[in-house]
């Protein structure tokens, strides 16, 4: 697994990576916005560690750009811990956020988790596409595709999101459920984290004219597609 640790704070990032390293991660070290953008233009990786606090650019700002280039999982780890501040990075994109200080196998263990889900799908059994108002949603591909066949690019947390409301076949899901889907099976997920998902779905898979919606809120129970989930193949 390549990992990309984007840390300003040296030590920090020297303890970090040799943990990792010693757990079979390779580790791309890097201590600036600059410094990881360079490395993508010519590296692949399987996952971004992101500090928000860099010394050349805002690690918001930096996962906003992250947003338009790659889909790559993208782990917020930062000393930031307010509400605002983990809201605003699921809101650019993040998939997971962890607060400084932190254990070092809570972070392993939630990487591996969080790149696993990107490279594999818990819902291989359901091997098929589903066309739900227009959109083609292919589980096993982790895969959307618009109207006319334009896909859409979503992070995994989005997909998972998307995909536990595709496998309901319309009915509603809480919120809880919701979150533990986008943690990938492990109870426990973050409802926060869900709200936010949802707003970030609906600006990719709604109409910008206004039109009719794709998700739809049901108060106090959680959320359901707007529209039948009907087999395409």
């Amino acid at each position: 697994m390549r990992v990309a640790l984007v840390e300003d704070d040296a030590s920090l990032r020297m303890v970090v990576a040799h943990y990792l390293e010693l757990h079979g991660m390779q580790v791309h070290e890097i201590g600036n916005a600059t410094e990881l953008l360079a490395l993508l233009a010519v590296e692949s990786v399987d996952a971004v560690l992101l500090d928000l606090n860099l010394p050349d650019e805002d690690g918001l700002v930096v996962l906003r750009m992250l947003r338009a280039r790659t889909p790559v999982p993208v782990m917020v780890v930062s000393a930031r811990n307010d509400e605002a501040s983990r809201v605003a990075a699921f809101e650019v994109g993040a998939d997971d956020f962890i607060i400084k200080p932190f254990s070092p196998r809570e972070l392993l263990l939630r990487l591996e988790r969080l790149v696993k889900r990107q490279q594999s799908t818990p819902f291989a059994v359901h091997a098929r596409r589903y066309r739900v108002g227009g959109h083609v949603i292919d589980l096993s591909g982790r895969a959307v595709h618009d109207e006319a066949g334009v896909p859409i690019r979503l992070t995994p947390a989005e997909f998972d999101l998307l995909a536990a409301l595709v496998l309901e076949q319309s009915g509603t899901v809480s919120r809880e459920r919701l979150a533990d889907a986008v943690a990938g099976g492990v109870d426990g997920g973050n409802p926060e984290s869900v709200t936010v998902l949802v707003h970030r779905l609906r600006r990719k898979l709604e109409p910008s004219n206004g039109g009719d919606p794709f998700i739809v809120t049901v108060p106090r129970h959680g959320y359901r597609l707007a529209h039948p989930v009907e087999p395409v193949d």
